[in-house]
């Protein structure tokens, strides 16, 4: 654990292990736990904290891992009698699938979707991010997380073994492999995934959340996002014939905002058309439907800006995207008893 003073009345105390991805050694994540108390209730955060292990803020399978970075609700005190009911919140999670890692950010308010981002294990994106959207450090940049993978690549490391560094030829080979990739890859996971959209050096995208069970629909979403993505790494060449049926949805769900604006702005002239010749008789009110259409479609965007576009017909996996996803799996699982290294 790692106790650091916010201010003269507040203490932070943080907990982070690190779990090695199977079959890639090099690739570990940092599950973390951390809550702000007041300096008198720390004997009680700390009993809380110790009565929550690190295995279950961790998922290991075949070909990926699933870490979560949480956080104890500020507005459960964790002293005065409720150190044992204190609620967690799942503030971000990353997926390990090498060579894909994703990460998914929910730290933002309650009404925004949740940030995901897309990467290259060999070629992590131009811009870091050292903080949450919520202004929360990012649970890779904390001191109990630098701990932890100190701990982890001690244990892992075999006698004169070396690690080769990642040349800058290597990240721009590899990010070029990885936008090869489906920009639909997560929507066909569910409705509230949406469409990848390339950024230069990795894929970014969102995922819509509830207000109310924020947390546990991240947590399921979290779970979502490694079914699919082991079911990509166990046979990536026939992916596309699997999900076939789910890409299609796919696209017909990205033509959606087009057909409404096209459906809306067609609207006018038929209504004119049928009163221009006396054929048909409407109400006047009825003559501003489509104004007022436009007003309910820019109002239902308020969260979530529509995309017009016409999407790309959905297709196999380049054959060099294959070869990316292959290249991430050579290795050999990891033992998950001897996977946890933790401060």
């Amino acid at each position: 654990m790692v106790l650091d003073a916010v201010d003269d009345d507040t203490v932070e105390l943080m907990r982070a292990a690190a779990w090695p991805c199977p079959g890639h050694p090099r690739a570990d994540g940092v599950t973390s736990l951390s809550a702000r108390v007041a300096v008198d209730d720390l004997a009680a955060l700390v009993h809380a904290m110790d009565g929550m292990p690190d295995t279950v803020r961790a998922t290991l399978g075949t070909h990926a891992l699933l870490v979560l970075d949480q956080v104890l609700l500020p507005d459960r005190p964790v002293g005065r009698g409720h150190a044992d009911t204190a609620r967690l919140f799942t503030r971000s999670l990353r997926l390990l699938c090498p060579p894909l890692v994703l990460d998914i950010d929910a730290s933002p308010s309650a009404g925004a979707p949740a940030d995901v981002r897309l990467w290259h294990v060999d070629a992590p994106p131009p811009s870091s991010r050292d903080v949450l959207a919520s202004g929360a450090a990012h649970p890779d940049t904390t001191a109990a997380a630098r701990i932890a993978r100190q701990v982890q690549q001690r244990a892992s490391a075999g006698p004169g073994e070396t690690v080769r560094e990642r040349s800058e030829p290597d990240a721009i080979a590899a990010r070029e492999l990885l936008h090869r990739l489906p920009d639909d890859l997560l929507a066909t996971l569910g409705v509230h995934w949406r469409v990848l959209r390339w950024q230069g050096g990795y894929w970014k995208g969102a995922l819509a959340l509830p207000r109310r069970t924020r947390s546990a629909a991240l947590a399921s979403a979290g779970q979502e996002a490694l079914a699919g993505f082991q079911d990509l790494a166990a046979s990536a060449h026939d992916w596309h014939r699997r999900h076939r049926n789910a890409r299609r949805r796919v696209f017909v769900r990205r033509l959606k905002p087009l057909m409404v604006l096209a459906a809306i702005l067609a609207v006018m002239p038929v209504a004119w058309l049928a009163t221009s010749r006396g054929g048909v008789e409407l109400h006047p009110l009825l003559l501003g439907i489509s104004p007022l259409l436009m007003v309910g479609m820019i109002a239902l965007s308020a969260r979530e800006i529509p995309v017009m576009e016409w999407p790309p017909r959905p297709g196999p996996l380049p054959e060099d995207a294959l070869r990316a996803l292959s290249s991430g799996h050579d290795g050999h699982p990891s033992d998950p008893a001897r996977s946890v290294s933790g401060t």
